[in-house]
This record gives C-alpha cells, structure tokens and sequence, in this order.
C-alpha cells in the first residue's frame, strides 16, 4: 500500500519476522498498486527491490491467518500466530522502526542497499548530477507538498521556520560549514525557493543546490541516505532517507506535527527512533 516509503516499512516488517520466525515469505508481483482508485503507485521490483524479485509470485496463495494492523503505533503480531505450514497475511502500514531495527543490517544485505547507494553515487557522478564527493559535508531537506496542498487538516506542509529551527539545531551541533541539499518535487519548486531564498539569507555561508530531478524518485531517496545529516519533512519517503544514512554521528531533524488534526488518532509515540530530533512546529 502507499507510496516508496510505505512500501519500504512493509517490506522491512515482513523480512524482519520471517528472519525472526524462521519463516519463508512472498509479496504479490504487481506493477502498480492501487489501480482503480484515485491514486495509483508505483512498485519498484524491477529497480530498489530487485534483490527480491525471486520472492515475487502473481497470485496470492491461500492464507490461513489474515493479521490487520490495529492502529498506528508498534504492537508486535503474536507469536502463535506463525504455526508451521500456516501462511500468514501481514495487512496495515507498520510505520515504525521498532517492527525490524533488530534485523536492519540483515534486511539491508537481502535488499543490498549499499550496493544500490553505491550505484546511484556512480550515476550521479557520471551524468554530473552532483558533487558526490561533497556528501560527507552535507545535510539534506526535503520538502513535501504536491497533494498536502489539498489535504492541510490531514497532511500540513511544514514552515520555513520549521527548515530554519533544524538547520540552526544541526549547525549547532557540528563544527564545520554543511553544504545543503535539498529535494522537492517539480510541481512546488517556486514555493520551495521561495524558502531556500529565506535560508540563505539566514545561512549565507553555506551552498543550497537542488538534487537533481533527472533521478527517480528511489534513487533521490538513496542520495538523500548518503547525506551526513537530514532534515525530513512529515513523510515517509524522507524518514526512509534519514533511517538508511548509515553515518553513525548523523543528526536527523524531524517535525514535532507529522498529521493533521483530521488524523489526531494516528499516535507517533513509536515512528521516530529515540535518537532523532524532534523540532517544535506551531
């Protein structure tokens, strides 16, 4: 369900009990999710996970156990549930770190996550996208608009002052001028300049440029992993940025208001791993 970052969480919850139950898994081979519906997305077997494209089958086969996730925070799926030769459906978004942060570096082998960096590090370098070499100095921020725009009561947009507030906490925090790079999509780019042209007045020693929109949107994702720090905005696709920046002093900046007041029952008690920062939004 949902969009890259809803599909990573999925993923990962999945591989992280078969790895701990000991169990085989599958996902359905699929192009396009949601077709019907208002909104279609993408799948990404045949680029991100493509190191799992031997796990994919057409059809479902037939479950004895449909377990649906009860609301938004972390609440483990019981253990009776995975029987020898039962087949169990995982159904619900399992937005939090805590479903599969025991097994991250097993899952990032299956998924060979470094290696797919690695990759888009070379392509951005050959195309002369961006200074790879400039990463280990640079923090990202991603903006998250497009259909926000006409959700505000479920999905605000975050404020210049929130970009502000992070970036201030950040280079607080370190001792050396960052670079910044930053990710929008193309629809919103004069709203975001509108910002960036705000910040760099308030930063004016440090260097903005833009991630190239010539990259797809999960090699973006993975650019933004490569970044020393992050800044992310209320969404999942860069939450996944910063969780798979494997720099072990990176600082990650996020919102302290992730919904709307339309989606006040979603509790976020459990999205955010202990470290990250949680930056006040008024």
């Amino acid at each position: 369900m949902g969009g890259l970052g809803n599909q990573l969480f999925q993923i990962f919850a999945v591989l992280s009990y078969a790895i701990n139950k000991k169990h085989d898994f599958q996902f359905i081979n699929s192009e396009k999710l949601g077709e019907g519906s208002t909104t279609v997305r993408s799948t990404y077997w045949n680029s991100f996970f493509s190191k799992l494209s031997r796990c994919l089958f057409n059809e479902y086969p037939e479950f004895n156990v449909v377990f649906r996730e009860d609301g938004f925070t972390y609440k483990d799926v019981p253990n009776h549930l995975f029987q020898k030769n039962t087949n169990i459906m995982l159904f619900g978004y399992f937005q939090s770190y805590k479903y599969f942060h025991e097994n991250y570096k097993l899952i990032s082998l299956i998924l060979d996550i470094y290696e797919k960096q690695q990759e888009v590090l070379k392509h951005c370098s050959s195309k002369k996208l961006y200074n790879t070499n400039l990463l280990d100095n640079t923090i990202s921020l991603h903006f998250r608009m497009g259909d926000y725009k006409k959700l505000p009561d479920h999905h605000p947009i975050m404020s210049y002052d929130y970009y502000k507030k992070s970036l201030h906490h950040i280079t607080t925090n370190i001792t050396y001028i960052p670079n910044v790079l930053y990710f929008c999509e193309d629809e919103d780019i004069e709203s975001v300049e509108e910002t960036i042209t705000k910040l760099m007045t308030d930063f004016p020693d440090m260097t903005f440029e833009r991630a190239s929109n010539k990259l797809d949107d999960w090699q973006q994702l993975l650019l933004m992993s490569c970044c020393n720090h992050n800044i992310i905005a209320n969404s999942s696709f860069s939450w996944w940025g910063a969780y798979l920046n494997s720099n072990k002093s990176k600082i990650v900046c996020y919102p302290s208001i992730w919904f709307g007041p339309a989606m006040a029952n979603h509790d976020t008690r459990d999205l955010f791993p202990p470290e990250w920062m949680k930056i006040k939004v008024t």
